[in-house]
């Protein structure tokens, strides 16, 4: 399985330990993905992140989870 991230910062300790792969587009991100995990807290700049026009680049398979749902299912 391929893990990719997007972040202001990359995380080279999760790439390192988890092989994740940097993304620094989210739209880049969004086309590749099965599964997106949204956990940045909701914010002025972080409200409408993943916009219709993003949704529109997303595999029509895709699956969008939130950090409460993950969490959810996690436990």
């Amino acid at each position: 399985m391929n893990v990719y991230y997007t972040k202001q910062n990359r995380d080279l300790e999760a790439e390192q330990e988890y092989g994740a792969k940097y993304s620094k587009e989210l739209s880049e991100l969004l086309k590749v993905s099965n599964y997106v995990c949204v956990t940045v807290p909701l914010t002025a700049e972080t409200r409408n992140m993943i916009s219709h026009q993003k949704f529109r680049v997303m595999k029509s398979t895709a699956n969008i989870l939130n950090e409460q749902v993950l969490k959810g299912v996690l436990k």
